[in-house]
């Protein structure tokens, strides 16, 4: 499918009603289904873009790997993004920002086509906001190295496949072992608030193009 054509069709899919929160909770822990949390009202805005791009005339999106520090997202996979500043007009601002500091690509607001819904995170007490963009060339890749140690350039295509995802146990905080549906790409372990974005996002492009 060519660039414009695959603009136009998400486009259209992300102005309609959104999957929303059911199907983002598909991929939630099962320590964060039995807990239901309130969203406090100090939460801080956050925003993380999911880059759609052309290789060798398959789709991918770009997650990154985060440096072990001390911190609730210290080695996580994840989308780039992060927090709102008061520099940045709005949360697509800061979506913008934070893509170019983090991994090099300067996004044009016309490439930014529409944005999935938001999520809080607790161990951050964040909500972030998800966009969608759409290039029609491979970007090149710039990396923030104190923010960023790699980035995974993902296939659409494995995103979709049903035996991508399954349950394993991971460790969080103070040693607490939880259980959580989780994706996998290029042998490593997407789980959280980036496999319930993602989630989400294979909704929307499985209701488009399927």
């Amino acid at each position: 499918m060519i660039y414009e054509e695959l603009k136009s069709y998400l486009l259209q899919s992300l102005k309609r009603e959104l999957p929303g929160q059911l199907v983002q909770f598909e991929m939630a822990s099962y320590h964060r289904v039995a807990r239901p949390i309130e969203i406090p009202k100090n939460a801080k805005p956050s925003a993380v873009t999911i880059v759609v791009y052309p290789v060798e005339e398959l789709w991918h999106f770009s997650l990154i790997q985060r440096p072990f520090y001390d911190g609730p997202h210290s080695g996580q996979i994840a989308l780039p993004g992060g927090k709102w500043e008061l520099t940045d007009d709005d949360l697509q601002a800061t979506a913008i920002r934070e893509t170019f500091e983090e991994i090099g690509i300067q996004l044009q607001n016309s490439e930014l086509i529409g944005q999935l819904t938001d999520l809080y995170i607790p161990v951050s007490n964040t909500i972030v906001q998800p966009f969608v963009a759409v290039l029609d060339v491979k970007p090149t890749f710039v990396l923030e190295a104190n923010e960023v140690v790699e980035v995974l350039e993902c296939k659409v295509s494995d995103l979709l496949k049903q035996t991508n995802k399954s349950i394993t146990e991971v460790i969080i905080h103070e040693n607490l072992k939880i259980n959580t549906p989780y994706f996998t790409f290029q042998d490593r372990i997407v789980w959280g608030a980036t496999a319930m974005i993602l989630n989400e996002f294979k909704k929307v492009w499985e209701d488009t193009f399927i």
